[in-house]
């Protein structure tokens, strides 16, 4: 009995071994689907019992969509996820409402930049499975309904156009070509990380968590403070102005 006692530590760790090499491979292949992403388009028929749903229970008001310029775009399928997609008018920031085979509800808004860079404001810390691309700036908050959500999204777009001057795009684009491109260039980054496949439990597990809350601002604050202060003096001192 002493004997086998002497191997819990070296089973333990053989375990852990274990979870981390399954969990990075099923990681893994959720990030390689990224490259293949496919979206239908649902005809109004079948599309209207899916936003029916997705509009129930107080989550979003169609009016306050109509009153912040957002337009319809359709109600798309990809595997077992449904999700309805508005755009606002004149610019590329959509908001989506996605509705999981487990009728769980999620959404989150994404602004384009035509530059590439962009920025997206999600309603869980699934958000943060993955890091963004360069240039490109994710947070996310837990939120009852839709406009809290769309007020984070506009806090952290006021405060990257002072600090980094960036604002949405407006050129035209699909929105299925806008998701597709978005999914695959993902991918295409995650994919340049060295050892990324290994580095999924610690995003899954810690970092998604550790950041979700956290809006733009405050991660700016921890990764570059001296890009903080100078949009803070902008603030301050517009150009033009004297001290």
């Amino acid at each position: 009995m002493s004997d086998s006692l002497l191997y819990l530590p070296l089973y333990g760790l053989l375990l852990a071994i274990g979870l981390w090499v399954l969990i990075s491979w099923a990681g893994a292949r959720s990030v390689n689907a990224l490259e293949n992403i496919r979206l239908e388009r649902l005809p109004e028929a079948a599309a209207r019992p899916i936003l029916a749903e997705m509009l129930s229970h107080d989550f979003v008001d169609p009016e306050w969509l109509d009153e912040h310029s957002y337009e319809p775009l359709g109600v798309f399928r990809h595997g077992m996820i449904h999700l309805a997609v508005w755009q606002r008018r004149h610019e590329r920031t959509y908001l989506a409402i996605y509705l999981a085979a487990n009728r769980r509800r999620l959404a989150d808004v994404e602004t384009m930049f035509d530059d590439g860079g962009g920025l997206q404001t999600g309603s869980t810390s699934e958000t943060h499975v993955v890091p963004p691309r360069p240039n490109h700036w994710k947070q996310s908050f837990s939120v009852k309904q839709l406009m809290e959500l769309h007020q984070h999204h506009e806090e952290g777009l006021a405060f990257l156009k002072n600090a980094i001057g960036q604002r949405p795009g407006q050129r035209e684009k699909p929105v299925e070509d806008e998701i597709i491109e978005s999914s695959r260039a993902t991918c295409h980054f995650v994919r340049s990380i060295p050892l990324w496949p290994l580095r999924m439990p610690y995003w899954y597990f810690v970092r998604r968590h550790r950041l979700h809350g956290m809006g733009v601002r405050q991660q700016f604050e921890i990764l570059q403070p001296e890009r903080v202060l100078a949009s803070e003096r902008r603030q301050e001192f517009p150009r033009g102005s004297k001290r």
